[in-house]
């Protein structure tokens, strides 16, 4: 969603943030002010499972709007849900967006998926087996799929593991 105004930051300064909720918001994005349109862009996601598919409802019916057409197009009621939760997460008072769009990445090709770890095993110790898996070649295994807690199955999750392994072995 895009617009006019930071009604969730008093700080014009401050170039992005992120915050994990325990809200139907379980993070939102702060990506900054586009440099063409001047808007401030935020990124709302959302849990998994019985909300996805709660939202999805509440997309069903879609009218022309502040919304982008097509595929990503929101509803009105998708659009009003996110501003309440938005609102209530900010304990502020949203304004209707300037511009909105949205993935639910429940249907194929995304339909998500999930990793398990076994019982018993030391994270930390397969982890970095799994990381640099020959000791002998410059071989190096990064991605979402090892990121902890909030940040597996994110792109900011398979970044934290980049970095991690860039530090632990080449810094």
């Amino acid at each position: 969603m895009t617009f006019s105004q930071r009604h969730w930051q008093d700080n014009p300064n401050k170039k992005a943030s992120v915050l994990f909720t325990d809200e139907s918001i379980s993070q939102v994005v702060e990506l900054g002010q586009s440099p063409d349109s001047r808007a401030y862009v935020l990124q709302a996601s959302f849990a998994e499972g019985d909300t996805v598919r709660d939202l999805e409802t509440l997309n069903l019916y879609k009218s022309a709007g502040s919304s982008q057409l097509g595929e990503n197009q929101v509803s009105q009621e998708l659009s009003d849900h996110i501003i309440t939760k938005l609102s209530s997460v900010f304990g502020t008072q949203f304004s209707k967006p300037l511009s909105s769009m949205g993935v639910f990445w429940t249907k194929y090709p995304q339909s998500g998926g999930q990793t398990v770890w076994k019982a018993n095993r030391h994270y930390d110790l397969v982890k970095s087996i799994i990381e640099h898996p020959s000791i002998e070649d410059d071989v190096y295994v990064v991605g979402s799929d090892f990121a902890w807690g909030n940040l597996q199955f994110w792109t900011e999750g398979s970044l934290e593991t980049v970095e991690n392994v860039l530090f632990k072995y080449f810094v």
